[in-house]
């Protein structure tokens, strides 16, 4: 039986200068099986089946963005990775030598992104609406070669670090007891009933 977790941190509209920040940040903390949550909640302590995160933004010109993150557990182990992925996101761990692997992966994202034929007049769409006047790849790629471990550093403390983090818990309430729940914050029980219509 699996306990899923996610984990949100509401964050601020990212500007275009912080976008490059943004991405690198992303992947550093949750980007595949090099990012912080992959290696540290799988990897060295195998607690999860899955285990990833990411900053994502919207769509809108201003890119509001939010934190997020998922464990899937088994049910005996469901706090100890809330608790794990809690210090990733409230005191994240400073690793520079991953400074080479985040970069790599940013521009190889890049370079793979090409959008194909049927969805090109979509991400055109998308590209007008975020304020850009063409492919905005070839700027992130510059702003990508620049980037420093202190930009990732910088952007985690303006957009995560000291902001409220909700935890949602899928589980069998029987092996993950909601009272102890209750010592990370204020419990919301939603019963199945109240997501499904019939």
């Amino acid at each position: 039986v699996q306990t899923r977790l996610w984990f949100a941190v509401d964050g601020a509209a990212v500007v275009p200068a912080d976008r490059a920040a943004a991405d690198a940040f992303s992947e550093y903390f949750g980007g595949g099986m090099a990012g912080l949550v992959f290696q540290e909640v799988r990897e060295l302590r195998a607690l999860a089946y899955s285990a990833h995160g990411d900053y994502e933004r919207d769509d809108e010109p201003q890119q509001h963005g939010w934190l997020q993150g998922f464990v899937g557990c088994q049910a005996d182990k469901t706090f100890e990775a809330i608790d794990v992925m809690l210090g990733l996101i409230t005191q994240m761990p400073s690793k520079p030598e991953r400074m080479g692997m985040v970069k790599q992966a940013l521009s190889r994202s890049q370079e793979t992104a090409t959008p194909p034929f049927r969805e090109l007049q979509a991400e055109l769409e998308t590209w007008r609406r975020r304020g850009h006047d063409g492919d905005p790849r070839p700027e992130l790629m510059a702003g990508y070669a620049q980037i420093e471990f202190d930009d990732i550093e910088r952007f985690y403390r303006e957009h995560v670090a000291a902001r409220p983090v909700a935890i949602m818990v899928v589980g069998d309430p029987r092996k993950v007891k909601p009272k102890q729940l209750e010592r990370y914050g204020k419990v919301v029980r939603v019963r199945e009933g109240s997501l499904y219509s019939r």
